[in-house]
């Protein structure tokens, strides 16, 4: 057989290693890998419509059997289809196709070189058994896998069969196969296989190589069988890497060629063409000098122009450099640190092997002395000493690397702390921490290098994502308004499901009855009887008990339809969404399945305005406050669990679309209304800068922000230079400026003995008296900070005395006690003042 199928694709053997100078075969997709192709699933339907209707004419005669045609093939087909891809093998055809006894049979080839109607010759020969044993296989049981090695347990059909013999109410009793190969080429799958089969009470029948599960002696043979298997398999694998070993030495190809290369005819010295075992023509590595150029610009660009790997991979994205869009830094890492480019072959640096327990494959590093080395000039593209340069620059960057690593945490211990994990609305795939620690954020790896055409850039902080989007729920979404709503919505859904008619269950519970008791004459008349001729009596019994059930399920259908829960209390939830608020303050672990199930998908969208130099972020997510009650009510066992879960169930749900902007507001902006409006009521820049705790600069930048919304210019980014020492100024004076301004000195005074301005003195003092101040402004008035007087205590109390006896004019007044007009006159304003206060 050729090495090569008709596609080009790589042989591969049944260990699943490639055939010496085969190319690799990419891998089917996961959902349907392991499925028959269209065509061999066809030919196999038509084998068993034709060989049934031959073996059972009294089914097909009963209309058990669909007819022979073109349609019935389709649909068996799509049938097939259909079960493998969602795993469920017992479905509408099963009532249909069969009747007592129910036997299954397995197909299977390892290659996808082999021939397609292997699968039909193998269901051949089992349907023939099968009616010699008088066991009937309907076409839902017909279980099978394509182009998947039997080493693996990984096979969807394989899964299926396995399944099917577990499954105590609706499986098969019988399982039929070619040969224990077919199975499983894993002896220790074999036997897991034959402990099933015992453990299950089935029976299994290999139609080719004899075995029988009932015989006395069917371990001995499973396990001779197995063991079998296993050495073909072993001496199998060590015959393909004896013909790869000596491919590589004869310089033949060996895999696929790395970019930068291509395939040609493989010659001797002489100059005569090679050939394989088979006659095929062997292929040996030649420089393709296009893509030559481009692994030479990728070693330029990082060892003398000092790129990073992104940066590379993005500008091979932007080119489709290979035709490929998927590259990244780890593909232009393999890239660099080939040797191949400098004209060094090795082989055999690596072994996978199948894990004992879990079956994964585990790749191990071989040691030195067992790697192939070949030096070919004519692969040679890279000169050494780039080569040595590029080598030594990544060695720093690893070290460098190494120690970030060392000094901080890990993306792993920061995944579990993140409690948003949005997606790139661009690829849809999730976004990463692009920089951890203590500056996380979060950045599209398809974005940043390019991949898939993927336009996302940029980074965005952890911390003001999650505040961002927590706080537009704490905001708009735990709102009476839409509490109210909620409850309002879901008392009238609750309604109008008990107003529906009900559904009555006496009529099913009688026939229920009648069933049963049909069922239990028949068992009874099979206890007496013997063994023959009682398959029609079995078949009448299994027809009863599949009534039986199905009588049972609308019974507790209709029972669950027809109990609808009590109303719902607006109380109940405002309280439950109390205790959800409380555990914002709480381990993130905790809060974050609730977010994630509050939220769902949180996708986020890049938009660039006009005037701004980086581009905004937008997040959208849609908010379902169902399925979080309802977990929070289960949890603590509240009287409206029931209701919440009768309402989760039947997918009832009020689901809104918010949009959120990912950013943080500056200050000024986020205050502007506040100092607005304290402004308008005649309060002072000092007064709201001291109530909004802030600078008196923001104070003004806000106003000037609300009044002609020209925002401040930004300040340059950089390092500062200065660096503060101990707490802000207004903080360090305080204790001075408390103590002095008791003694009756001026904020003017004090400003000018501690070479402050006198707004930072007032600053001081407002900070220490921080209740007055948010009082005086809420009153829309100055705070009294206790003014100083230059008068002596004694002229101010004559002043008062006569003031209050109504002793003369001010005029009068000043002249006795010998002061100025005007101070008098103050001096009665701020008596009347006073006396209004009081």
């Amino acid at each position: 057989m050729s090495k090569k199928n008709r596609k080009g694709n790589a042989k591969r053997d049944e260990s699943g290693q490639p055939l010496a100078g085969a190319k690799r075969r990419r891998r089917r997709s996961r959902a349907d890998r392991g499925m028959p192709g269209s065509e061999a699933l066809r030919e196999l339907a038509r084998t068993y419509l034709e060989l049934q209707h031959r073996l059972w004419p009294e089914r097909a005669e009963s209309d058990s059997l669909p007819e022979r045609t073109d349609e019935n093939v389709e649909f068996l087909v799509d049938e097939f289809k259909r079960r493998f891809l969602v795993e469920n093998g017992n479905d509408q055809l099963e009532a249909e196709l069969h009747t007592g006894d129910v036997s299954g049979c397995y197909v299977r080839y390892s290659d996808a070189g082999s021939n397609p109607r292997s699968l039909a010759q193998q269901l051949r020969l089992q349907l023939e058994r099968a009616r010699q044993n008088g066991h009937f296989i309907p076409w839902n049981h017909v279980y099978g896998d394509a182009a998947i090695t039997g080493t693996t347990a990984d096979r969807r059909g394989y899964r299926m069969a396995k399944a099917a013999i577990a499954d105590k109410e609706g499986g098969i009793e019988v399982l039929y196969i070619d040969g224990i190969g077919r199975a499983s080429r894993d002896m220790v799958e074999a036997l897991l296989l034959g402990q099933l089969i015992e453990q299950s009470g089935r029976r299994m029948i290999g139609v080719s190589d004899g075995f029988d599960s009932d015989v006395p002696l069917a371990k001995m043979q499973l396990a001779i069988f197995a063991a079998l298997q296993e050495m073909f398999i072993d001496q199998l694998r060590s015959g393909v890497i004896r013909g790869m070993d000596d491919a590589f030495r004869q310089g033949t190809n060996t895999g696929l060629p790395a970019i930068g290369y291509g395939l040609a005819p493989a010659v001797d010295p002489e100059g005569r063409q090679l050939f394989g075992k088979d006659g095929d023509q062997l292929n040996m590595l030649v420089v393709d000098r296009k893509m030559a150029r481009r692994v030479k610009l990728a070693f330029r660009l990082f060892g003398e122009k000092g790129w990073s790997m992104n940066r590379i991979a993005r500008r091979f994205n932007e080119r489709r450099v290979g035709g490929k869009e998927t590259w990244d830094s780890t593909r232009i890492r393999q890239l660099l640190t080939r040797r191949k480019y400098v004209g060094i072959e090795v082989y055999r640096t690596k072994r996978q092997f199948k894990h004992a327990v879990t079956g994964d494959i585990v790749t191990q590093q071989r040691p030195r002395s067992e790697w192939l080395v070949r030096r070919n000039r004519s692969l040679k593209i890279v000169s050494w000493g780039l080569w040595k340069k590029v080598q030594q620059r990544l060695a720093e960057c690893r070290e460098a690397y190494g120690k970030k690593r060392d000094s901080g945490p890990r993306r792993t211990d920061l995944y579990p702390t993140t409690l948003v994990r949005p997606v790139c609305g661009c690829c849809g795939e999730p976004m990463w921490l692009g920089r951890s620690g203590k500056y996380a954020s979060y950045t599209c790896l398809n974005g940043r290098d390019g991949k898939h055409r993927c336009s996302f850039r940029g980074y965005k902080s952890v911390k003001i994502v999650e505040e961002s989007i927590i706080g537009h729920i704490k905001q708009s979404v735990f709102t009476p308004e839409r509490i109210e709503q909620l409850v309002e919505l879901a008392n009238q859904y609750l309604a109008e499901e008990a107003a529906k008619p009900r559904t009555h269950t006496k009529p099913i519970k009688a026939e229920l009855r009648r069933e049963r008791s049909r069922c239990d004459r028949l068992v009874k008349v099979l206890s007496r009887s013997g063994e023959d001729g009682l398959d029609a009596v079995v078949a009448r019994i299994r027809q009863h008990e599949v009534r039986i059930k199905e009588l049972s399920v609308q019974i507790r259908a209709a029972e669950s339809s027809n109990e609808v829960p009590t109303p719902i209390d607006k109380t109940a939830v405002e309280a439950i969404l109390s205790d959800l608020r409380k555990l914002w303050q709480q381990d993130v672990a905790a809060i974050a399945p609730l977010l994630r199930e509050l939220t769902g998908a949180v996708t986020v969208h890049v938009e660039r305005e006009e005037g701004k130099r980086r581009a905004t972020w937008f997040a959208e997510f849609t908010v379902n406050l169902v399925p979080v009650i309802a977990k929070l009510t289960a949890t603590r066992n509240c009287p409206t669990t029931r209701t919440w879960e009768y309402l989760e169930t039947r997918s009832w749900t009020i689901q809104e679309t918010e949009g959120v902007w990912l950013g943080t507001v500056p200050t000024y902006e986020r205050i502007a209304t506040a100092a607005i409006e304290m402004v308008d009521r005649g309060v002072s820049v000092v007064t709201i800068a001291t109530a909004l705790n802030t600078s008196r600069e923001t104070v003004r930048e806000a106003l000037v922000f609300t009044r002609t919304g020209k925002r401040p210019c930004m300040k340059p980014t950089g390092k500062k230079t200065r660096k503060r020492n101990g707490p802000p100024k207004y903080i360090a004076i305080r204790e001075e400026v408390l103590s002095r301004h008791v003694g009756k000195v001026s904020f003017h005074r004090i400003a000018v003995d501690l070479g402050v301005s006198e707004c930072t003195v007032r600053r001081s003092w407002d900070s220490a008296h921080r209740e007055e101040v948010q009082a005086a402004v809420a009153e829309g008035r100055t705070p009294n900070r206790g003014g100083y007087r230059h008068l002596a205590a004694d002229k101010i109390k004559r002043m008062r005395e006569m003031i209050l006896m109504a002793n003369g004019t001010s005029r009068e007044i000043a002249m006795a006690v010998g002061v100025s007009t005007n101070t008098v006159q103050r001096e009665r304003k701020r008596m009347l003042t006073d006396a209004a206060s009081s």
